[in-house]
């Protein structure tokens, strides 16, 4: 199982390489409904322990939100994850820290409150540390990937 998540990460982490970050549009005719799915971002030095981050998108009486973000953790503490930690330190100084609100899982999933259309600078660094054993993970983010959320937040905006 480990050795398919780490292939997964690699071909995302090829993917997310090049170009800006998009949010793909899909109508189900059968069910009426319509799901936003945001490009993810995965962050790691080596390909192999690392976090991938996607933001839920939803529309609310006709605007986008974002009112969530999926963070997936990779060789960070046990599988096993409850009350884990996820601390955003953005360009002009602002610092968000969030504990996810998900119940014990052992799927390496975590989910946090987080409304990106509130942030306009690009992300400096990302902590997330594991709720279970408490094993972290810093990252510094790229140009390409601190502006992660504002090109989803300008996507959002244009659909």
């Amino acid at each position: 199982m480990r050795t398919i998540r780490l292939t997964i990460l690699a071909m995302l982490v090829v993917a997310t390489t090049f170009g800006q970050y998009k949010i793909d549009v899909e109508v189900d005719d059968m069910s009426e409904t319509t799901s936003y799915l945001p490009e993810r971002v995965i962050l790691s030095e080596n390909g192999v322990k690392g976090l991938m981050i996607q933001p839920l998108i939803d529309k609310e009486r006709g605007k986008m939100v974002s009112k969530h973000l999926i963070v997936l953790h990779f060789d960070i503490g046990s599988g096993c994850v409850e009350n884990s930690k996820l601390i955003i330190l953005f360009e002009d100084g602002q610092k968000v820290n969030m504990t996810a609100w998900n119940s014990f899982n052992c799927e390496d999933t975590n989910y946090f409150r987080f409304d990106l259309t509130k942030y306009s600078s690009p992300i400096e660094k990302i902590k997330f540390t594991h709720g279970r054993d408490y094993d972290s993970f810093t990252y510094t983010l790229s140009d390409k990937e601190s502006r992660y959320f504002i090109e989803i937040n300008n996507a959002m905006q244009s659909l």
